[in-house]
């Protein structure tokens, strides 16, 4: 099977084609996050290890201003985790979510 134009997939060819090739071969299909799905991943990551520091920070903390940088830093963090978290389940409500790869 030959596939001619294979740098202009788009989304609807790539189900296509995975459709076609799991129609006649016995192969698992492994459904990869979509890039906005993905950035979400990487953005909840990030807010964990933003938490993680403010916390290690404010226990080492040796003045006042230290304590407003991290206690800064922690509220941002819960903020963006929230705002991703509600993000990840509107993408999960659409479909777009694949709770396989999480």
């Amino acid at each position: 099977m030959y596939f001619e134009g294979i740098h202009d997939l788009n989304a609807t060819n790539c189900f296509f084609l995975v459709n076609r090739l799991t129609q006649t071969t016995n192969f698992r299909v492994i459904t990869v996050l979509k890039p906005c799905d993905k950035n979400i991943v990487k953005t909840l990551k990030l807010v964990d290890e933003m938490i993680d520091l403010a916390d290690h920070g404010d226990i080492e903390r040796e003045d006042v201003g230290c304590g407003i940088l991290y206690g800064t830093m922690r509220d941002s963090a819960y903020k963006l985790k929230l705002l991703a978290e509600n993000e990840k389940e509107k993408h999960i409500k659409k479909g777009w979510w694949n709770r396989d790869r999480e």
